[in-house]
């Protein structure tokens, strides 16, 4: 016999629905990928100290560790063993799509967990033998810096004109 229950929250992230089958003392459950993106602001900062947040063109400068949302099973890190920090630009499509939405409107120095449902991670694909396919990730993020923009991300940054290191416009 075939049921569907809704399940609670379980560590922040929702299991909407679970198919299960009982048969006399026995219940087996298999919980659906979870449907939506969700983040939770671990250390945040305040307005007064937040000059700028990230937006569309933005270059930026992240660490993250990233698990399997089934087990937690760490499947990358920028910081262990090598501490190398992933850098790239906002919008231009070179990462997952949900840690692109997980560093939307991000400071310097704040810290998010996001969970981030499979079809806007590795998808059907998965990665480098390291995630399944189909399968729904945890990402802690930590915003180092901003390394540059696009001529669209300065315009709208109001009376902020980044430079380099010698001082010319970026």
């Amino acid at each position: 016999m075939l049921k569907k229950l809704a399940l609670a929250t379980v560590l922040g992230y929702i299991a909407q629905y679970a198919t299960a089958t009982t048969s006399d003392d026995d219940l087996v459950y298999k919980v659906l990928p979870i449907e939506s993106f969700h983040y939770e602001t671990i250390k945040q900062i305040p307005p007064s100290e937040c000059t700028r947040k990230t937006k569309k063109g933005d270059k930026i400068s992240i660490h993250y560790d990233a698990a399997l949302l089934s087990g937690g099973a760490v499947f990358d890190s920028t910081r262990a063993p090598h501490d190398r920090p992933f850098q790239f630009t906002l919008g231009k499509q070179e990462t997952i799509a949900g840690l692109e939405k997980g560093v939307a409107d991000m400071c310097v120095g704040e810290t998010r967990r996001v969970s981030i449902p499979s079809q806007l991670g590795f998808g059907e694909k998965g990665w480098n033998g390291l995630v399944p396919p189909n399968t729904d990730l945890v990402y802690n993020i930590e915003l180092l810096a901003f390394l540059g923009a696009t001529k669209e991300s300065r315009k709208e940054t109001e009376g902020s004109v980044e430079r380099n290191e010698k001082g010319s416009e970026l």
